[in-house]
């Protein structure tokens, strides 16, 4: 001890303590004067950087990596119709049954939205297709069910003669008192003699005209004469232009009369 205090002078002491605050000071001034850009990558320490530290608004489109902002990192509702980029939302970034009734914008699916043959019937809601949602010429014949179309269906006035095949009209199809005298045309009763030669069966007109003038409702005979045994019709055929085939058993010629009533078409 009493050499230390020998060798303690006013000098070593001041000398001693200048260079403790010399190293101290400087230490202390490096941490509160660093420069711009003097901490990068590899001054930092893994992890050093938490969300403390990460100032709002400074993370921008350019911090992010490709790929890293995951579905996990996404809160509800957080992506806007604002916040997506023209075509950025791809097929593959779909989650599948993503994309909810209440996600798609009105009018936001068209025809070149729908692959096709995409929509069936199970996809369409009951009453979803109504006059607007039908394009003109698009229901053709085949997509018509058997028996769909009924009175109601039918616009007044639009099944033409053109419409209706020829023998598509039964009695069936036709309502009770439909057809009245204003739905016939003018009918005309016709008379027609033919000689039947004796033993044998011949054909005998009925005097409505052929082709497309008139058709035949109703036929009747009569054999000229009096009624004789072996005299008979054996059958009569009822289209336009029909004839009746009679019989004629006796040993000579007979006449008989057809009585045809013909409507004019």
């Amino acid at each position: 001890m009493q050499f230390v205090r020998k060798r303690l002078t006013y000098a070593n002491v001041m000398s001693t303590l200048a260079v403790f605050l010399v190293v101290a000071g400087g230490s202390a001034l490096a941490a509160n004067q660093l420069g711009k850009n003097t901490v990068g990558t590899k001054q930092l320490k893994n992890n050093a950087v938490t969300a403390a530290k990460v100032k709002n608004g400074s993370v921008t489109e350019g911090k992010i990596a490709n790929g890293a902002v995951s579905g996990a990192k996404l809160g509800g509702g957080a992506v806007g119709a604002s916040n997506l980029a023209g075509g950025a939302v791809g097929a593959p970034a779909l989650a599948n049954g993503g994309v909810t009734g209440s996600k798609i914008a009105d009018n936001a699916v068209g025809s070149g939205q729908i692959a096709a043959n995409a929509v069936v019937a199970g996809k369409i809601a009951a009453n979803a297709v109504g006059n607007g949602q039908i394009t003109n010429n698009a229901v053709t014949s085949g997509k018509i069910a058997p028996g769909a179309v009924g009175a109601n269906e039918l616009a007044d006035n639009s099944v033409t003669s053109a419409k209706i095949p020829d023998s598509a009209v039964t009695k069936a199809k036709l309502a009770s008192g439909s057809v009245g005298a204003s739905e016939f045309g003018t009918i005309t009763t016709r008379g027609v003699k033919s000689p039947i030669a004796a033993n044998s069966v011949g054909a005998a007109a009925t005097g409505c005209q052929g082709g497309t003038s008139e058709v035949l409702l109703e036929v009747g005979w009569i054999w000229v004469g009096a009624p004789t045994k072996g005299l008979y019709v054996q059958s009569k055929t009822r289209f336009i232009g029909a004839i009746v085939e009679a019989v004629n058993e006796t040993g000579a010629e007979r006449e008989i009369e057809v009585i045809a009533y013909c409507l004019a078409v």
